[in-house]
């Protein structure tokens, strides 16, 4: 499977954003054209296979980060500890993803544009 393999038929990929952790596992971020945030990783190295999770954007209420913390034995993918988006769906759902501190601004700004569109 690939990441094309995951759309929608008709939904093509509109922003590719940064690796971030989430659950522990390390995934490539994607805003596409059918209002999903996607989580995409693809594992194995003879036997490829796909992890995936995604979100309407439409349902996420509010996007915040913080920022801080130092580089530790519990961050993935060179992540700084503290550096975490929050996406609340409503409801007390809350989805916390761990960013690289150079790339938060950008991603949040990217997820906040396209839930309030």
């Amino acid at each position: 499977m690939s990441l094309e393999d995951v759309l929608e038929p008709d939904e093509g990929v509109e922003h590719a954003g940064p690796e971030v952790t989430y659950d522990g596992d390390d995934y490539d971020t994607y805003f596409t054209s059918g209002d999903r945030l996607l989580l995409h990783k693809e594992r194995g190295f003879i036997s490829k296979e796909d992890d995936w999770t995604s979100w309407d954007l439409e349902r996420i209420e509010n996007v915040k980060y913080e920022t801080g913390g130092t580089a530790g034995p519990e961050s993935g993918a060179g992540m700084a500890a503290g550096n975490v988006i929050t996406i609340e769906m409503g409801e007390g759902k809350k989805i916390e993803i761990e960013c690289p501190r150079s790339n938060l601004p950008d991603f949040v700004a990217e997820a906040r544009k396209r839930v309030t569109e």
